[in-house]
């Protein structure tokens, strides 16, 4: 072979390795914008988008009344929705939040785990923990209990009834909780009931 054509046909194996790398490039390039794309802010669906309350980046929304006040990622809450003070001087919330689905293996597993904590709290009684389908559509728990508030217990304690439910979607949990106190539970609970039944997750 002479050394003309040996030249030539280096440089077209140099150039075909070129363009072969330059669509590895291409397809990598592809690839990290596909993953960035799946991991940003999902969509609100259509039957959120009326909601008051929407983080698209965790993908979860509920609808609040005007007259209450929002905080936002509070504590470990995502998001706490406080109403007006009633007579009792105790303002019912609801707590919204997005946790790591870490170490729960199952619906089963989950309902264990939340039942136990709501044994836990201070002068729990009435502690109902069962499996439900939420107006949502979704598999749930259902959480309900009557506890001490412990910043009161010097004084007795205010009486809270709690109602609670819990998600596991993907590798999170949600978890939404609407406390009362057990001496306005009758003027409150139709409209926190309602927030939490508004509960969309995506």
């Amino acid at each position: 072979m002479r050394s003309g054509e040996r030249g030539r046909q280096g440089v077209q194996g140099k150039g075909a390795e070129a363009m072969v790398s330059r669509a590895i490039v291409v397809v990598a390039l592809l690839l990290v914008g596909a993953l960035a794309a799946s991991c940003g802010p999902k969509d609100v669906p259509a039957g959120a988008a009326g909601h008051s309350f929407k983080d698209a980046a965790d993908g979860v929304s509920l609808d609040v009344p005007a007259q209450w006040e929002t905080k936002e990622n509070v504590d470990e809450s995502r998001a706490v929705f406080y109403a007006p003070v009633t007579g009792t001087g105790y303002r019912p919330d609801v707590r919204l939040m997005v946790l790591p689905r870490t170490g729960i293996r199952s619906m089963e597993h989950y309902l264990e785990l939340c039942k136990r904590q709501a044994e836990l709290l201070e002068g729990a009684k009435g502690v109902v923990a069962k499996t439900v389908t939420h107006a949502n559509g979704q598999e749930a728990l259902q959480i309900e209990c009557e506890y001490a508030e412990m910043g009161d217990l010097e004084k007795g304690g205010t009486r809270v009834k709690m109602k609670q439910y819990a998600f596991l979607s993907g590798k999170k949990q949600y978890v939404v909780t609407a406390r009362v106190a057990v001496a306005d539970a009758a003027a409150w609970t139709p409209a926190m009931d309602k927030i939490l039944d508004s509960l969309t997750i995506w």
